[in-house]
């Protein structure tokens, strides 16, 4: 979020965010039958955010929560 809130402050033309996750998913990865959305929007009702991981900070819902700050910032 950090990084969101920067880039937005700044006027940055790009932000680049860092995951092990290859995308937002309907569910989280490791689930039976979920798949990867193309493009996520705020009215997406399909998406099912899951626990955030014991090695990361805020999960899922942290980055999608980042993207859409930097979109908004620019």
């Amino acid at each position: 979020m950090l990084s969101a809130l920067v880039a937005s402050g700044a006027g940055a033309s790009a932000v680049a965010m860092m995951t092990d996750v290859d995308g937002v998913f309907t569910k989280p990865p490791t689930e039976e039958g979920s798949e990867r959305i193309s493009v996520y929007t705020e009215a997406q009702d399909d998406v099912e955010i899951g626990e955030k991981s014991t090695m990361g900070r805020g999960g899922m819902a942290s980055k999608i929560e980042a993207a859409q700050t930097a979109a908004r910032g620019g």
